[in-house]
């Protein structure tokens, strides 16, 4: 068997003061193609309702997959992870 990613988008609720972070969505899948990742973002495009005319951002590692991904849905704005900026420099 081989390995397996499990993305995990998590959305900060800004209503609570602690633990404001709640998973919301997983993807199980054994290879990093941009497919997987579209339908993981088409999923939350069709049950999340966007607030009309803003961007919502969405933190990411860079990878070109899940960035491709992120960019699909037009109300979600791509936004690198710290840590990953700082890497990569």
């Amino acid at each position: 068997m081989g390995d397996f990613y499990v993305p995990i988008l998590i959305f900060r609720h800004t209503f609570f003061v602690k633990n404001s972070c709640v998973p919301v969505l997983f993807l199980i899948h054994e290879r990093k193609f941009e497919e997987y990742h579209n339908k993981l973002f088409k999923m939350l495009e069709k049950l999340v309702k966007f607030p009309r005319g803003q961007k919502i951002a969405c933190v990411t590692d860079g990878e070109r997959g899940i960035v491709n991904s992120v960019q699909s849905v037009p109300q979600l704005l791509d936004v690198r992870c710290w840590n990953h900026v700082f890497n990569d420099v």
